[in-house]
């Protein structure tokens, strides 16, 4: 079914995580627009058909100039146009944003009449804190029958990661667990091996992912395949994690504070400090930079299908072992 998402917020995290995730669902070849498409263009674009993707395409179009400006009604009915083209043709569109939705515009209202808004806002620190306290009070009342059952905080942590902010799914998450572990006291593997395994398969590997190329990440990535991961979304995946690694330890460099770096790159100090021990030990500057480069050659390596995606995926990873 063909679907267009608008995607915006303060997390270029989140955001790229979501690309992936919509580029895997719909397996469909991506084309790039350009920042300064105009209306009429657009229109030619998403009514033209491709020789090799008789399907349809997706369209990726970052932080496109039509939806910063007022636009005339010409404007309007030409992207009204091209929205209900590309559902005709069986194409998807994902916009991308920084910051907030503004819904005041017409060229808003327009698209919205089309697209998904999908907002992709890094959670603030007192919100994770407040969730986190909530499941922590949740396993501890769950607890409360096996009286020599301890649970660390660790497995809350572990639980949010691998869930996420959702009040269902974290208390069948948590009923999951406790019926896992029986009348044993839970861990973090415990989080991992009763949730769905794409999921905590991929947290588990940004765990490791932390410490660098090492013995258990070929592991994790060699598993991670084997269980049907497109290797293409693993590549966005790891290097969104490296860049921003690459963010912090540069920031660390240049001496710069936590709260700097932070509000920089749009993240939160806490979640930063608690990185970095670990980016240290497994990382350094030019080793990152060589990552991002080795990735980026996966990438085009796969996309102008010169290598295989898997085979392009594990020749990165062997060039900056």
């Amino acid at each position: 079914m063909t679907a267009h998402y608008i995607l915006y917020g303060d997390s270029p995290f989140l955001i790229d995580e979501a690309v992936q995730q919509h580029l895997r669902t719909w397996a469909k070849p991506v084309e790039i627009l350009p920042k300064n498409l105009s209306a009429t263009d657009f229109l030619t674009t998403v009514q033209g058909l491709s020789l090799f993707a008789t399907g349809g395409n997706t369209y990726l179009w970052q932080e496109p100039d039509l939806m910063t400006v007022s636009g005339d009604d010409d404007t309007l009915a030409l992207c009204d146009q091209a929205l209900k083209a590309a559902t005709t043709y069986g194409h998807h569109l994902l916009i991308v944003l920084k910051g907030n939705l503004d819904n005041r515009r017409k060229i808003t209202k327009i698209m919205v009449t089309h697209a998904t808004a999908q907002p992709c806002m890094q959670i603030k620190e007192w919100e994770h804190e407040k969730w986190l306290a909530w499941v922590q009070q949740r396993l501890r009342l769950a607890s409360d029958t096996q009286q020599d059952r301890h649970v660390s905080p660790k497995v809350a942590e572990a639980l949010l990661a691998t869930i996420g902010y959702d009040y269902g799914p974290l208390s069948q998450g948590i009923r999951n667990l406790l019926l896992y572990v029986g009348t044993q006291s839970p861990t973090t593997a415990d989080v991992i091996a009763c949730n769905a395994k794409g999921s905590a398969s991929v947290f588990e590997l940004l765990e490791a992912l932390r410490m660098g190329i090492t013995q258990k990440t070929w592991g994790l990535i060699t598993q991670l395949l084997e269980a049907g991961e497109e290797p293409i979304a693993m590549i966005g995946l790891m290097t969104s994690q490296w860049r921003l690694y690459l963010q912090i330890l540069d920031g660390l460099h240049r001496k710069e504070s936590f709260a700097t770096i932070a509000k920089n790159i749009g993240r939160q100090p806490y979640y930063l400090e608690k990185l970095a021990g670990d980016i240290r030990k497994g990382y350094t500057l030019a080793k990152l930079i060589a990552c991002l480069r080795v990735m980026h050659s996966a990438d085009v390596a796969i996309k102008s299908g010169k290598q295989r995606p898997e085979e392009a995926l594990l020749l990165a990873l062997s060039r900056v072992a």
